[in-house]
């Protein structure tokens, strides 16, 4: 299972610390640091999985106003792999993310990336507008496309499906587990987004709120514990954990503003 450096700006160096004890392929104990060289400003990681390979996306030098993913891995470094952005990878090496559709605008497509076949297209639910942002390593894919937009699911075997909303137009999927579990943000029948949890059977659940208007999921482990942003009932958005047994936590604004990216096995946020 990879973990999620959601939108992480870079400098010109930059020193990832791992917890050995969530990446077995580092055999020391403790912490190690990976120094990675990107050499662009504008670089921001996303995902790095179990063999220490990171993804991300940064602002392209040759072509302006579009983003371009890139790969990095302790033995080889840096590589620049498509126009369109690279977001989430797992233990497989497989890519999620977009290609851009025209340089310059706001146009991408759902795709996967693998070192044997390269850049995928996994289709469209029609719009310009689309992005795998996740997947597990059975090899489903999340994330969203469609005019209005769509969360969807995505495996060889199935194409591209539809996930629906909670009543309302839109939706996002940001997540999916070893379990075929969904997280993600999907319209009302008021039109606000709330958190979601789709079940492998099918099932879309809204998570609710901490008292506000809006929530959004951003990430699930395998046991079903779930994690993100809510609005609470004074206007702020705060981090919260959700589990089927406490239903959804608070985990405070540090006197502002916060939000919960990711979540491990032992519901450490």
């Amino acid at each position: 299972m990879s973990t999620r450096l959601l939108r992480w700006p870079l400098a010109t160096t930059v020193v990832i610390l791992t917890l050995v004890l969530a990446r077995p392929a580092f055999a020391q104990s403790g912490w190690n640091a990976l120094p990675l060289q990107l050499g662009n400003s504008t670089a921001n990681l996303f995902s790095i999985n179990a063999q220490g390979t990171v993804v991300g996306t940064e602002l392209s030098f040759t072509t302006a106003g579009t983003n371009e993913a890139f790969m990095w891995t302790p033995e080889g470094g840096k590589s620049i792999l498509y126009l369109g952005s690279a977001l989430d990878i797992n233990d497989a090496g497989i890519i999620a993310g977009n290609r851009v559709l025209i340089p310059g605008q706001p146009y991408t497509q759902p795709t996967i990336w693998t070192s044997d076949a390269g850049l995928i297209d996994i289709g469209s639910l029609g719009g310009l507008q689309g992005s795998a942002l996740g997947l597990n390593n059975q090899g489903v894919v999340v994330g969203y496309s469609g005019n209005p937009i769509r969360a969807f699911r995505w495996t060889q075997a199935t194409g591209m499906v539809d996930l629906g909303t909670l009543g309302g137009d839109s939706s996002y999927a940001e997540d999916v587990n070893e379990n075929g579990e969904i997280v993600g943000y999907a319209q009302t029948l008021s039109g606000y987004y709330h958190a979601f949890r789709r079940t492998s059977f099918g099932q879309m659940r809204d998570l609710g709120t901490l008292g506000g208007l809006e929530s959004y999921a951003h990430a699930i482990n395998d046991r079903g514990q779930v994690v993100g942003r809510s609005q609470t009932a004074s206007g702020e958005f705060h981090a919260f954990f959700w589990s089927a047994t406490t239903g959804m936590i608070d985990l405070g604004g540090f006197g502002g503003s916060s939000t919960a990216t990711d979540v491990n096995e032992d519901g450490q946020v």
